[in-house]
């Protein structure tokens, strides 16, 4: 059975960032001093469960309002990051699972547009969501990647 909900606790958040340093640090080569960041800190984080297993994470952070060209009108902004799932289960849905989750937390949150910084070659994924590219592409970990953004 597959579930997505908010971490629970110092040992889910210790699984989301386990998955998320196999998939970028192992599978994308993105540095390990560059994977977990100060934002971190006051995210809320995100786990997937296939049975037992934790095998996707993601995660919200609360952006003030204007952040990344978003219209300042609008307020703070949420921005989705992190997104991550096992290479075992990619293409079960567990993503547009996670996005949901994440979205639906923003919701409760008040927030009116979500942000992310997609990698490109993930771009159709997140259109098919509802968001759109905006910006130009720009190197993040060594990975090209572009912003995008979706109102809720």
């Amino acid at each position: 059975m597959r579930t997505v909900r908010l971490a629970a606790g110092p040992a889910e958040i210790a699984a989301a960032y386990a998955v998320r340093t196999e998939v970028f640090v192992g599978e994308q080569g993105v540095p390990p001093d560059l994977e977990l960041d100060d934002l971190d800190d006051t995210a809320d984080h995100f786990v997937a469960y296939d049975g037992e297993r934790v095998v996707g994470a993601g995660r919200l952070v609360v952006e003030p309002a204007g952040f990344e060209g978003c219209d300042p009108g609008l307020g703070p902004v949420g921005h989705l990051g992190r997104l991550a799932v096992r290479a075992e289960t990619r293409g079960t849905g567990l993503g547009l699972d996670l996005v949901a989750a994440v979205e639906n937390q923003a919701r409760e949150r008040g927030l009116r547009v979500m942000v992310l910084s997609a990698q490109t070659h993930a771009l159709g994924f997140y259109e098919r969501l509802g968001y759109s590219a905006y910006g130009p592409v720009f190197d993040d970990a060594g990975l090209p990647h572009r912003w995008m953004r979706r109102t809720l």
